[in-house]
């Protein structure tokens, strides 16, 4: 009897693909630009995510802001932030952008690059771009995404961490921004897959003769942000300027067995010191750890980080 479900349930849902073939992908995004509610446009997506999948379309072409990016038709969560939007990220972008324009030797380090979004706008203003990635889905499609700036961009498969070492992924199936190196603990369904671990002191060294010590680092790992700033002591040390552009999520550093305490502490032990995200101008570490302190558990935040020279 459920063998027969099954079946029956497969042929559906190749009826309703082939009905959805027949719509065209400017017909999704008319229909999802038109409605408001969250649920609805995540249903649109999925239903587009579905016509591509079952007639082997792996991956669409997508915009941020006026780029070009290629995206998983699998990964529901980017297909709503990259094909039917267009502005991810965009101003956390523009204010990277304008530290990038006061000097032209600047190297950008894309720690959780994901498609590509923050390389493919900055690569332009840097004199290189390192995009580290670990899950080999995506990482395919920001080889085709950043193909035409092959010669600036060097694109490392793996994690970063604290040290050198192979470690699980745990892979959403629709949101490919959210992979992380915890099982978190309402899902207990995520399937692993096994990923290589790098410092950053460790790639650094790989390309140390074609990079400058004006460096920018934006971290966006779920959770793993304390492990990567352990893993790049050397490369913070070599730094005669140095921003870092940090994700900040409780939930994701407990999961990861750490804390904004534990996280707050290494950036001043390693002499990097809160700026505002748009004025650049100094903040007291009082100030960022009283805005995180009643904060829920879930709430993602962002955090800029200078530097601290002589």
């Amino acid at each position: 009897m459920i063998k027969n479900y099954i079946k029956n349930l497969y042929k559906n849902y190749k009826i309703i693909a082939i009905i959805i073939n027949f719509l065209r992908a400017d017909l999704f995004k008319y229909f999802f630009k038109k409605t408001k509610n969250n649920k609805l446009r995540r249903f649109i997506t999925i239903l587009f995510s579905l016509k591509c999948k079952l007639f082997g379309k792996k991956s669409v072409l997508g915009k941020i802001s006026t780029f070009d990016i290629y995206i998983s038709t699998s990964d529901v969560w980017g297909l709503m932030k990259f094909y039917f939007k267009t502005n991810y990220d965009c101003e956390n972008i523009e204010n990277l952008k304008k530290i990038l324009l006061k000097r032209k030797d600047y190297i950008f380090w894309d720690i959780g690059a994901n498609y590509g979004a923050y390389s493919l706008i900055l690569n332009k203003y840097t004199h290189k771009t390192i995009a580290i990635e670990p899950f080999p889905k995506t990482i395919s499609n920001l080889q085709k995404t950043l193909f035409r700036s092959k010669d600036k961009v060097f694109i490392v498969n793996c994690a970063a961490g604290e040290k050198n070492h192979t470690s699980e992924l745990y892979v959403s199936k629709r949101h490919f921004g959210d992979h992380r190196l915890y099982q978190p603990g309402n899902e207990k369904s995520r399937c692993k897959k096994s990923v290589n671990i790098r410092t950053l002191d460790d790639i650094y060294d790989d390309y140390s003769k074609q990079l400058s010590p004006y460096n920018i680092i934006k971290i966006d790992v779920q959770g793993s942000e304390y492990n990567v700033l352990k893993g790049a002591k050397n490369l913070i040390d070599n730094s005669l300027e140095l921003f870092v552009f940090l994700e900040i999520w409780k939930e994701g550093l407990e999961g990861m067995g750490s804390s904004l305490e534990n996280l707050f502490s290494l950036c001043k032990a390693n002499n990097l010191y809160p700026i505002d995200n748009f004025s650049y101008k100094p903040l007291t570490w009082d100030i960022v750890i009283n805005k995180y302190k009643d904060v829920d558990r879930y709430y993602v935040g962002n955090l800029m980080l200078k530097k601290l020279t002589n």
